[in-house]
Order: C-alpha cells, then structure tokens, then sequence
C-alpha cells in the first residue's frame, strides 16, 4: 500500500509542469512503506538515490522559492529528476 502511495504521490506532481511534490506527503508514504513492509522487501531500496535526489532537488527548491529566486531552469532540473524516479517506481511496480 504503501509503494502504491508514494507512486500516486509523484503521478501527481508529475502531471503538473509547474508543481513540486509536497514533502508532507513524500514523507507520509515513505513512513508507510517502512511500517507497512518487511525491510527485506522494501520496493523503494532499488531507486534509493533517485528519490534522494528528488528530495534534495525539492528542498533546494523550496529555500529558493522562499527567497523569491526560483528559475525555470531549476524546475526543469527538478522535474526531469522526477520523471526519472517515477519511471523507475513504475518499473519496479511492474515487477
């Protein structure tokens, strides 16, 4: 269920060109997964880096976009590492 959570979570995101995924929301399902599954069989180890880059991008953002300095570049980077994470998920979801 939880795998599940974190993959609509990012669908999300991922359909909006200009949205950023809400970290509330990332952490809730991650903190799904962890109680919800054996540690062995956490679907989420295989794409590890990714969603850590995904959140460091995000948080990167989020300083940014407090300090008004936000560029569409940024978001770009941003969106194309979580294209790429999602892709993975749903990879892994198809196993």
């Amino acid at each position: 269920m939880g795998f599940e959570k974190l993959l609509a979570v990012i669908e999300k995101s991922h359909q909006d060109p200009k949205s950023v995924i809400s970290l509330s929301e990332l952490s809730q399902a991650i903190h799904e997964i962890i109680c919800t599954e054996s540690s062995k069989e956490y679907k989420i180890n295989e794409c590890f880096t990714e969603l850590r880059e995904l959140v460091d991008e995000r948080k990167a953002l989020s300083r940014k976009q407090f300090l008004d300095k936000a560029l569409v570049m940024e978001l770009t980077q941003y969106k194309k590492k979580e294209e790429a994470l999602l892709l993975k998920l749903i990879n892994i979801g198809n196993k």
